[in-house]
């Protein structure tokens, strides 16, 4: 069902991309000077009509916007990856403890935090998978020490995935800059500061979460990295909104 704000958000939108077609009519790209001249004006009014500032037509109309996951207790897996994923994806994130479990809370333009969620649910599915596949192999682990067995692969494999998640963020920066991207790398600078904003605007006091030790197998923690070396870190195939029927929380 299409609500009223849905209708807003596309018309904020449309307004936009009329905004951009009026500053793309330039003299370089054939426009008279007046022709020019008279595009920038009435961008300019439909800017302060619409409120519409630079940032909203370098993102489309992009807004920052929070989503949250919502985690069944005895799933701790979320809690361990989302830290590097939301520094993979360009965005905030923070834990909501329930009683019954915890919600995770992504916050950043409206296309990365739906990347987020799609990255966090399929990388948790994956060490699940992964670590299924890893004890039913055990055929000789008595029943008593297979939860330990299990849990050791998983913090492992997420060990391994948050290593790579790390590198290939750090990769992404450097590249970025040593490659002259100059404007690209303008473009990170004002996404960082439009969600730092928002995330000062929430007036929020955001507390470490305690680290907590687990007995761990050596064997089964080392299988768990070397299962992690093959977890991917794709984007989904359609992207855009298609994102949303991928998304989703266990």
């Amino acid at each position: 069902m299409t609500t009223q704000s849905d209708l807003n958000v596309t018309s904020r939108k449309r307004t936009i991309e009329r905004i951009k077609a009026l500053l793309s009519k330039t003299t370089a790209n054939g426009c008279s000077e007046a022709e020019a001249l008279a595009a920038i004006s009435k961008a300019h009014e439909l800017m302060d009509a619409h409120d519409v500032h630079e940032a909203d037509i370098t993102f489309g109309g992009e807004q920052v916007v929070q989503a949250k996951g919502e985690y069944t207790k005895v799933n701790y897996i979320p809690g361990l990856l989302a830290g590097q994923v939301a520094k993979y994806c360009n965005c905030k994130v923070w834990r909501n403890k329930r009683t019954n479990g915890q919600d995770i809370v992504f916050l950043g333009l409206e296309s990365d935090t739906l990347l987020a969620q799609w990255m966090l649910n399929t990388l948790v599915d994956y060490v699940k998978r992964a670590a299924k596949g890893y004890i039913k192999g055990q055929e000789c682990v008595e029943v008593r020490t297979r939860n330990q067995y299990r849990k050791s692969f998983e913090r492992g494999c997420i060990n391994r995935i948050n290593e790579r998640l790390k590198e290939l963020t750090q990769e992404s920066s450097h590249a970025t800059v040593s490659n002259g991207h100059g404007a690209q790398a303008s473009l990170v600078v004002v996404k960082g500061a439009l969600v730092d904003k928002a995330f000062a605007d929430l007036n929020m006091r955001l507390t470490k979460a305690r680290r907590t030790r687990h007995a761990t197998n050596g064997d089964a923690f080392s299988a768990g990295r070397e299962a992690g070396n093959g977890a991917t870190f794709g984007r989904p195939v359609n992207g855009g909104n298609n994102t949303r029927a991928i998304a989703h929380f266990a």
